[in-house]
């Protein structure tokens, strides 16, 4: 859950004002070469003796050739490096071993050089928990004593913590759940919430891997028969946010009226699962009730509704919900998702027959990801080139993607690209406190989960 806040210090609290830490807008990053003849060129870069390469659109993959610039090595004057974003920080961090406390203050202390104090307190938080007197973290951090006092209540940074609330989930009577939570409050400061400690035991019973076509319940009283296809990773923890990753089928048109829809959020969940599983991401897929995903705004409620039941069936870390599809999901993913960045930390969209650009949500601050096929007989490329641009001139925080003879598909490499760049991006907020995630669970029921799921303190009742 979402630890609680605390003062920052004031040297941090003075830089927040100037805009110098993590979470204030900065423009998105990229590298620039400079030829030696012709203007410069700004974009993912990669180098051998011979030759420098420039990326435009930001994507690693070294097999995309639009838009793509290549000088003689011999040819460019300089290449200089955009200095390191919270990003950057946060892939850093996820790469290292779980118990490598010496490569998180090692990347604390270079996160503080370049003024990302509230990663860098994340990388400190986590090196503590491991080894509580590390003598430089802890003088990095500010000493034991704020240390502890950050620590309380928090799950992953408390081992004890963490076993106390393996044990709650382990008790049958809710009754006996009630007085563990007070026990919870009273020794660890875990706040005795049933909406967080109820939401969690219910989660824990919910079968791991890929459950198919189930009714969403949320108002489903708007779409009767909807389902959804989620995918729930071994190694779920309850007490954990855990980023959600939200993919749209392609929604053809079936049936002598063309009114049925062809696809599923089965078959959505088969082309994102390799990403989810690797990563540790919970998948949610729901399947369209009308063709083509064309319903306008009742299909983006749809989607809505069943981002909100998964946050609340699953601990989500609601900095990290990310909404994709392919060919007419990846054209409702950026309308949708285009029109919440509240809700959505990145928006894509793979073989898209067309696309319109989010850049309302672009300036907000979501991350845009698009992939196209050079060939695709489904979806002309030229509207995904045409938003990539449209992005790319606002400065706008786009990846896009395109490879050469794959058609219609959603290459496996592609969407491992789709992964790397989701991982490393928050919902745009320049106030939260801290890099820790923000919980699902610690939001009040809503009207639509009391209804399909019941009363969280209910249990927590003994019978008369």
């Amino acid at each position: 859950m979402r630890p609680r806040s605390r003062p920052l210090p004031r040297v941090v609290a003075f830089l927040l004002a100037l805009g110098l830490v993590g979470g204030a807008a900065r423009p998105v990053a990229a590298d620039r070469v400079t030829p030696k003849k012709g203007p410069a060129v700004r974009g993912v870069v990669s180098r051998t003796d011979a030759e420098v390469v420039v990326n435009r659109y930001r994507a690693k993959n070294p097999a995309m050739t639009y838009g793509v610039v290549r000088f003689p090595a011999a040819d460019v004057r300089r290449v200089d490096e955009d200095p390191p974003t919270a990003e950057t920080i946060r892939r850093r961090r996820e790469d290292l071993a779980p118990a490598d406390v010496a490569g998180r203050v090692g990347l604390a202390t270079y996160a503080v050089s370049q003024k990302w104090v509230r990663e860098a307190n994340r990388c400190l938080e986590e090196a503590l928990a491991l080894e509580p007197t590390h003598a430089q973290a802890l003088a990095l951090y500010g000493g034991a004593a704020r240390f502890e006092a950050a620590r309380r209540g928090r799950p992953a940074l408390v081992p004890a913590l963490r076993t106390a609330l393996t044990a709650y989930l382990g008790l049958d009577a809710g009754p006996a759940r009630a007085v563990a939570a007070r026990s919870l409050e009273a020794e660890h400061g875990f706040p005795a919430r049933p909406e967080v400690l109820e939401r969690a035991w219910r989660s824990a019973r919910t079968p791991r891997g890929v459950t198919a076509d189930v009714a969403v319940t949320f108002r489903a009283d708007r779409r009767p028969g909807a389902t959804w296809t989620y995918y729930v990773p071994p190694g779920y923890d309850p007490f954990l946010p855990t980023p959600l990753l939200v993919a749209l089928h392609d929604a053809g048109r079936g049936g002598r009226e063309g009114t049925t829809v062809v696809g599923s959020g089965r078959d959505a969940a088969t082309l994102y699962l390799e990403a989810a599983q690797a990563r540790g991401w919970i998948l949610a897929c729901p399947t369209a009730v009308t063709p083509s995903w064309a319903g306008g705004d009742a299909d983006a409620a749809y989607v809505l509704d069943v981002v909100e039941e998964a946050a609340a069936r699953f601990h989500v870390d609601l900095d990290r919900v990310a909404l994709v599809g392919h060919g007419t999901g990846g054209t409702a993913a950026v309308a949708i998702g285009g029109g919440r960045p509240d809700v959505f930390a990145l928006v894509g969209a793979s073989g898209a027959p067309s696309l319109v650009a989010p850049t309302a949500a672009a300036r907000a601050g979501t991350a845009v990801f698009l992939y196209h096929g050079d060939d695709d007989p489904a979806a002309a490329v030229g509207s995904t080139r045409a938003v990539a641009d449209v992005l790319l001139k606002g400065n706008g925080d786009v990846v896009y993607l395109e490879l050469t003879g794959l058609g219609h598909a959603f290459p496996s490499d592609a969407m491992r690209e789709l992964a790397d760049v989701f991982r490393g991006k928050r919902l745009a907020d320049a106030k939260r406190p801290d890099d820790h995630p923000r919980s699902s669970f610690a939001r009040a029921a809503s009207p639509a989960e009391l209804k399909a799921l019941g009363d969280p303190a209910a249990a927590w009742i003994a019978p008369r």
